[in-house]
């Protein structure tokens, strides 16, 4: 079968936020990170890779999971798509990937099998809703070479995605436009 793994992004400094996404309570037993790596666990991916700062690093280094590979982003000025490379080149021999970033953990598996389920080798897919893109992008193997070879981070990750075919796979969540970047917006989301 394919094999696939997700990326979650987690290198910030979450200055708006005034502390780390990662760490912030989604309900009263999981962070932000606990939730994610439990749903793409429980979905079945075989490697869920992490890309945190030195500081997250350094607090979530003993981070115990076999499925879980933390790794650091010690240029994160660099921005999303150093991390997003970063991650992807421990994963180079894997079909498929999920890329997520932290501030939105409200993926659900349902989402997750639905872009699944309609994978392609010659598109990425995107979570739409009249066509506006969300949470969490699938790119396939081509994509995940084309990244790590990338040697300029002047683009942004999205930037790198318009070379490629997309296939928008409309869904009913509204949870996937979700950014959790301030105080107000985590207090609005997280009851």
């Amino acid at each position: 079968m394919f094999k696939t793994a997700a990326l979650i992004t987690a290198a910030g400094s979450s200055t708006r936020m005034g502390s780390h996404k990662a760490l912030l309570k989604y309900n009263q037993s999981l962070s932000f990170l606990d939730k994610l790596i439990e749903t793409y666990s429980e979905y079945g991916c075989k490697k869920i890779v992490i890309t945190l700062n030195n500081e997250l690093f350094n607090e979530l280094c003993n981070y115990k999971n076999e499925k879980v590979l933390i790794v650091l982003n010690n240029k994160p000025e660099l921005e999303r798509l150093y991390s997003i490379q970063l991650g992807l080149q421990t994963i180079e021999n894997y079909d498929f990937c999920f890329v997520q970033s932290i501030y939105n953990p409200f993926t659900q598996i349902q989402l997750l099998t639905k872009l699944f389920t309609n994978k392609k080798n010659d598109f990425y897919l995107v979570p739409t809703i009249k066509n506006k893109g969300g949470h969490p992008v699938l790119i396939n193997k081509m994509i995940i070479d084309y990244i790590c070879k990338i040697d300029t981070y002047n683009l942004k990750f999205n930037d790198v995605l318009k070379q490629f075919k997309r296939e928008s796979i409309e869904v009913d969540d509204e949870s996937i436009f979700y950014n959790i970047n301030t105080m107000e917006t985590y207090q609005q989301l997280i009851r």
